[in-house]
């Protein structure tokens, strides 16, 4: 590593300073911790910075070796003077101490006098913008404004948020400076900056002529954060230290241990890469989809998406992974994202990624995984990766790893909500990814994350129109960035496939400086919804797009379609023949009603799943289904009934012998029928009255042309009635027989024809519904722009919206990239009359006291907070909403524990529900009621109630 040089400062500046703590007065210097920035940036860049974030940074200076050393020299530049604004009367003036002590050493603090609005306008990072733009105009003859602003943006942005133009060169403070000697001195300090980069003349005139991309000033942006959170760690940088920055920054690498990259090799035989990578058994081979899309992975010529759309059970996770390994070793990426719809698809396929690097990492190497969700902390089989995580990247560098395993854990510096991105391997909720494209702070460390990943997409289908704004714009960000992403889906809208593979080749464009308007884009558009075959890889890349229609893989499921009028009366009479039977319903009112009626009626044992049972029970039970239900169940049971909500659509692999399912779009219905018969299992396993699947559709009327279906209620406020009553329109015209793969691609094009015909004595309802939908559309696309952050273009960052967001419109902003209501949920403990206890059935620590007047110990904590249940979303509606938060804050917690619980990582924020002996409460005139076999129940005083969804 180049060791970067270290001037004095001027004698002027060396009381400047930069930190302070004001408990024992010690105290930084300006120039010191400038110092340390940069030396820790000349190490990141070195020895960490992924290869694909120097090429962006690189790439307006050329691809050669004094493109990239430039492009280093700028990376220390802008670490090295990133705080030079911290030289000024607004932020010196922050503690008086050191502004006495500047003050006798020469500093002018009398003139001009600033008011206290004045000095909060002020912001150091803006200082440091405004002075670096003078000094270069003093340095370089004629500077290109978008050259100059572009670096502008960087420094006035590295606090997170890119402010707008106006907000940096607007306020009239600095130039009552000008005229001072802080300006001078400032000029001095960007002088030492350069030295220490190494900066020449000749470097300043191309830096100063030569813009940088959007893309390179978001990946150097978060570049500079991550040095300067580093730099500013006082367990590697301490306030007073003798040791020189450079020794400091190879100190604070050495603790930090940040695991090699991972570097595959380019595989020669696909079939001896997968028998690999899965552990087939040994007559197994690659299925077509997963054949074609590694030599899409070997052929592609750059950064490209490849959307897969085939069946559930094809194995297009397996596909997926296996072309990201071919990807990363042909483009030099080294890590992977994989993005699911929910926690619970997180959680199932976290054993699946790790069984994945397990086969594919080379013995003795150490790697970054995180789990990204909101529940990470409750995931046993996540947990116990940190167990050896600190021994074992204590010996990241010692040489007698090569015959040991790999080994994969958190690293603890990765595991912030911040830096999660950063770690090599991550798998998550796809919020993850899209955060990307939200107008949020230090937006730019999410993009420095993602340059060294293949980004895995899966079930992309659950995105909403909301969430599709956001999900569009991150794409074509990723494009712009140089990075690949693999998409997955059973079943896509044509349009949604036309929409997601133009946005990455915009991206994708910019990025080749190739160019790609709005004519090519409506071609291109056009093309892609004309794409007829299922199963189809479609790939979209900088110079175009390709599709690649497959031959199913032999496996073929037919089911018969069958419209039912009462689901409790038709499931009681299909018991009777044995067998695996799922019962799907729209929301949890519905399951637990449908649940408790069957029940009460058969012998067959009869489990119910949902998201309002408590977090450990809902765990337990997912389990089990997955181990009873699963394609490697052991002791599958001969008579079971499941009902569930919609997470069994996606979180788990199930087979059943026949299902009924509420009417839902074509999409998730075919998702459910998924579920049918979903295993090779031998045929004289299922009772004969199932030999053939069936699917009995619930929650309407069987459409006939003659007159308008009736569709419940409960239904349409979740999916709406235009897409249900284009779903019956559908099964009207194909017919009761489903043959999958044949089918799904025409029934889901007929579905979202927006030219689809449908029988004349629909037209009023129909028209009805499907004006009610494009308003809604355009609703959720118009707020989902709120927060959205701009595509990239060819301007300097700045932003196109005043003002920093706040921490509550960032934690709000955060919430809106999915299209939901705040959610709460609760703890819920008892209440006695002795005090409050853990309830008597929780796994761990079971009816133990709880006195909130003392600090919980850490386990205990922990265990409490599994205790959660949601609480449907209507409780929260208007005053009804306020009232119960207010009782609820009232009731367990006076102000001084509410105080004492700020410091536990685990209760923090918590909100407890205590019930009675029955588990029953009571609170602004709703009753709560849990029970274990049906999960919470909420009901209101008075006869109505809001519908409550999954």
């Amino acid at each position: 590593m180049n060791r970067p040089p270290v001037a004095q400062p001027p004698l002027s500046c060396r009381k400047a300073w930069a930190k302070y703590n004001w408990k024992d007065q010690s105290w930084m210097s300006l120039y010191r911790h400038l110092d340390d920035a940069a030396c820790t940036a000349a190490a990141l860049w070195d020895s960490w910075l992924p290869e694909n974030a120097r090429r962006i940074i690189a790439k307006p200076f050329g691809n050669g070796d004094d493109g990239m050393e430039l492009a280093r020299k700028l990376a220390i530049f802008v670490a090295a003077g990133h705080d030079i604004g911290k030289h000024s009367i607004p932020f010196a003036t922050k503690a008086k101490p050191l502004r006495d002590e500047m003050a006798l050493a020469g500093a002018d603090f009398d003139t001009p006098q600033f008011s206290q609005d004045e000095l909060k306008q002020s912001p150091h990072s803006h200082y440091s913008a405004l002075s670096f733009d003078e000094w270069i105009d003093a340095k370089v003859a004629k500077p290109a404004p978008k050259a100059v602003g572009a670096i502008m943006a960087i420094l006035a942005g590295h606090h997170g948020i890119f402010p707008t133009k106006l907000e940096v060169t607007g306020p009239k403070n600095y130039d009552s400076e000008r005229k001072l000697h802080w300006h001078t001195e400032r000029f001095a300090l960007w002088d030492r900056a350069a030295a220490t980069a190494g900066l020449l003349n000749s470097d300043l005139e191309v830096l100063a002529t030569s813009p940088l991309t959007q893309t390179a000033q978001m990946v150097l942006t978060g570049f500079l954060i991550m040095s300067d959170w580093i730099a500013s760690n006082q367990t590697f940088f301490p306030l007073d230290d003798t040791r020189s920055s450079w020794e400091r920054a190879q100190f604070a690498l050495q603790r930090l241990r940040f695991p090699n990259r991972w570097q595959p090799t380019e595989p020669k035989d696909n079939q001896e890469l997968f028998a690999t990578s899965f552990a087939l058994p040994e007559d197994a081979s690659a299925r077509p989809v997963q054949n074609t899309a590694m030599e899409i992975a070997k052929q592609v010529t750059g950064p490209s998406l490849l959307l897969v759309e085939a069946p559930t059970g094809e194995g297009k996770t397996e596909a997926a992974l296996a072309a990201a390994e071919i990807l990363a070793a042909r483009l030099g990426f080294s890590g992977v994202t994989m993005a699911l719809p929910t926690c619970a698809t997180s959680d199932a396929m976290l054993p699946r990624l790790l069984r994945w690097l397990d086969n594919r990492l080379p013995a003795g190497m150490h790697s970054s995984l995180v789990l990204s969700h909101s529940k990470a902390q409750f995931n046993e089989e996540y947990q116990s990766l940190f167990h050896h995580a600190d021994n074992s990247f204590g010996s990241i560098y010692d040489d007698d790893l090569h015959d040991k395993e790999a080994v994969i854990q958190p690293h603890w510096w990765f595991t912030g909500r911040k830096t999660s991105t950063l770690s090599d391997f991550t798998i998550g909720t796809i919020d993850q990814v899209l955060f990307g494209a939200l107008r949020s702070k230090h937006l730019a460390l999410r993009h420095l994350g993602f340059t060294n990943k293949i980004i895995v997409l899966d079930e992309i289908h659950a995105a909403d129109s909301y969430m599709s704004v956001y999900l569009d714009r991150i794409i074509t960000w990723l494009g712009a960035l140089g990075v690949p992403v693999i998409a997955l889906s059973a079943t896509l809208d044509p349009a949604r496939r036309a929409k997601l593979l133009t946005a990455y080749r915009v991206g994708a464009a910019r990025s080749a400086s190739i160019s790609y308007r709005a004519k090519a884009q409506q071609v291109d558009k056009d093309e892609a919804k004309s794409q007829t075959s299922y199963p189809l890889i479609s790939v979209a890349g900088a110079t175009g797009m390709e599709f690649y229609p497959l031959e199913p893989s032999g496996r073929r499921q037919v089911f018969m379609v069958e419209f039912i009028d009462d689901v409790v009366e038709q499931v009681v009479g299909q018991s009777r023949f044995g067998g695996c039977i799922g019962v799907v319903c729209n929301t949890v009112r519905r399951a637990q009603e449908v649940y408790a009626e069957i029940s009460e009626r058969v012998d067959v044992e009869v489990v119910l799943i949902h998201s309002r049972f408590l977090a450990f029970e809902r765990r337990r039970i997912e389990k089990d289904l997955v181990t009873r239900l699963g394609p490697d169940a052991p002791d599958r049971p001969k008579s079971l009934i499941v009902v569930s909500t919609q997470v069994i659509e996606q979180s788990m692999d199930l087979d059943f012998d026949c299902m009924f399912s509420d009417l839902a779009p074509m999409d998730l219905l075919l998702q459910r029928a998924g579920r049918l018969h979903r295993h090779n299992r031998p045929h004289e396993s299922r009772p004969a009255k199932f030999a053939t699947a069936m699917l009995h559709i619930s929650g309407c009327t069987r459409p006939v042309p003659e007159e308008v279906p009736e569709v419940d209620k409960g239904s349409c406020a979740v999916y709406g009635a235009s897409i249900l009553l284009r779903t019956l329109n559908t099964l009207l015209l194909h017919g009761s027989v489903i043959t999958s793969p044949d089918d799904v691609a025409p029934l889901v094009r007929m579905t979202y024809n927006p030219d689809v015909t449908y029988p004349q004595a629909w037209a009023d309802e129909w028209d009805l519904a499907e004006e009610q939908a494009q308003a809604l559309r355009q609703d959720q696309e118009g707020r989902a722009k709120t927060f959205l952050f701009p595509k990239p273009a060819s301007e300097p960052l700045w932003s196109k919206k005043p003002g920093v967001l706040n921490a509550r419109e960032e934690t709000h902003g955060q919430a809106q990239v999915r299209d939901i209501e705040d959610s709460l949920e609760v703890i819920v403990i008892r209440g006695t009359d002795t005090g409050f206890r853990t309830l008597d059935f929780a796994p761990e620590y079971p009816d133990e006291p709880i006195d909130f007047g003392f600090p919980l110990d850490d386990d205990f904590s922990r265990a409490l907070a599994r205790t959660t249940v949601s609480l449907p979303q209507w409780v929260l509606h208007g005053e009804l909403g306020e009232q119960l938060l207010d009782e609820l804050e009232g009731e367990v917690l006076d102000e001084s524990e509410v105080y004492s619980l700020l410091r536990n990582k685990w209760l923090s924020g918590q909100l407890f529900l205590p019930v009675d002996q029955d588990l029953k409460a009571k609170f602004a005139g709703l009753t709560f009621q849990y029970s274990r076999d049906l999960g919470m129940i909420v009901m209101k005083a008075t006869p109505e109630s809001g519908e409550d969804n999954e």
